[in-house]
Formats: C-alpha cells, sequence, structure tokens
C-alpha cells in the first residue's frame, strides 16, 4: 500500500553569534533556538509542543 499526502510543519528560529578575532580568522560561538510543530509524524503519531530545542555551535572563520 502507497500513501502520498502532504504535511505542514510550521517552523521559527533565532540566534546570535559571538566572534572573536584570532589571526588570520575568528574564532565563532553560536547559540540557535528551532521551533518546530510537526503534528503528526508518518507512522500516525501525534507530536504536542517543541520537536527541536536548543542548539549550540563552535567554529572558526577564516578569510582567504
Amino acid at each position: 500500500m502507497v500513501d502520498n499526502a502532504i504535511v505542514e510543519a510550521p517552523a521559527i528560529g533565532a540566534g546570535a553569534e559571538l566572534t572573536y578575532p584570532l589571526k588570520p580568522g575568528w574564532l565563532a560561538i553560536g547559540l540557535r533556538y528551532l521551533w518546530i510543530d510537526l503534528g503528526r509524524t508518518s507512522a500516525g503519531d501525534q507530536i504536542r509542543g517543541n520537536s527541536a530545542g536548543v542548539l549550540a555551535d563552535l567554529g572558526y572563520k577564516m578569510t582567504f
């Protein structure tokens, strides 16, 4: 059996990034919050509330 379906999952995100100069680039620290309302999954399960959360990243940006 094959099912075809369309799902709408609204998503909202916000974030900030802090950079610190370290030659030859920048050290970058980011913090983001992602909110996704999935509703119902492909298995038919109902999910209420946020399906994502807080994301943090650490990186180094170089210029060429």
